[in-house]
């Protein structure tokens, strides 16, 4: 883990921002569940199986092996002020982003049109019968050309409030100087159960993709671990596929370090295997068109690492439209 540069009362305001009181009594979620469910479930199609939107071109055939420069972030279904602007500042320092609630519809699927970069979105439901259908869902952005077929998966089950799954996508891409593929894994998930169940097998899930996988891997994502349960589980399935994390997995300290939290738990994670992290890993605590704030690091092939220094991103987008 990183040690992370915190400055002081600016922060302490973002952080607040991104705080959610304790959770609500059970009787609560039960009266929410019984009035909402049939108003959200009557908009929604979930696909099944579930399908993968995609457009760009990717620049490279592999990405460089001396610096992976990474971003994850909840998008908060790109719905607050300012979100673009962000967004197109963040994406052109990076090589490889892992997203949550991306959501496309006629107008933010052009939003996703950078120069080199191709775009994953495993659909997780469409709102094909209240609005223009749009589909929201987990997404991958790379500036490196898969070498499998991407992968999109659903939840085992489905959230109690809205009838929704949640989801994860995955991609494996060759890497120079390394001997297998590097794995990367965006996960949201399952949030609405009181009881652990439907969230330990979603969990199950994502690192099972980890396990079939011989190589380096970034697991990372909106992983709703708001209890002592869920991050303890989180964290001991990471631990035994050799995952280590890149920020501090928590209980935060106060007044921690800009990330989301929920009943005194940090909800996004980034995990490596197989993979040097250089030092800077950052929280974009001043970034606040999400209710999440966006994580930002630099990983490399060990055997890479010492190099030289970090690669020039000046390469040409391709031009024959492979994606």
């Amino acid at each position: 883990m990183l040690p992370i540069d915190n400055s002081a009362r600016a922060r302490q305001r973002r952080v607040a921002a991104r705080r959610w009181p304790g959770r609500p009594p059970r009787w609560h979620l039960a009266l929410l569940v019984a009035g909402l469910v049939p108003l959200v479930t009557a908009c929604i199609a979930v696909p099944r199986p579930p399908h993968i939107v995609s457009q760009g071109a990717p620049a490279t055939d592999a990405f460089d092996g001396r610096a992976i420069r990474v971003l994850v972030w909840n998008l908060y279904k790109s719905s607050l002020d300012g979100w673009r602007e962000d967004f197109d500042a963040l994406v052109a320092e990076r090589d490889l982003l892992l997203l949550q609630e991306g959501y496309w519809d006629a107008e933010t699927r052009g939003w996703f049109t950078h120069p080199g970069f191709a775009w994953w979105l495993g659909v997780t439901f469409e709102t094909t019968r209240c609005s223009p259908h749009p589909a929201t869902g987990t997404l991958l952005g790379s500036r490196a050309l898969p070498v499998s077929p991407v992968l999109s998966l659903h939840s085992p089950y489905r959230e109690a409030l809205t009838g929704t799954p949640k989801s994860l996508i995955a991609a494996t891409f060759a890497v120079t100087g390394a001997a297998r593929p590097l794995l990367a894994v965006s996960v949201h998930a399952t949030n609405l159960h009181v009881d652990t169940t439907a969230f330990e097998r979603h969990i199950d899930q994502a690192f099972e993709t980890v396990h079939r996988h011989r190589g380096p891997a970034i697991l990372a994502g909106d992983f709703n671990t708001w209890s002592d349960a869920r991050l303890a589980y989180l964290l001991d399935l990471a631990a035994s596929l050799q995952l280590t994390s890149v920020f501090d997995p928590g209980p935060p300290r106060e007044p921690g370090d800009g990330r989301m939290t929920w009943a005194g738990h940090y909800l996004d994670h980034a995990f490596v295997r197989g993979l040097d992290v250089r030092p800077g890993a950052r929280v974009h605590y001043d970034v606040s068109s999400s209710d999440h704030a966006p994580l930002s690091f630099v990983v490399a092939i060990p055997d890479s690492s010492g190099a030289g220094p970090l690669p020039s991103r000046s390469s040409p987008a391709r031009a024959d439209g492979r994606s």
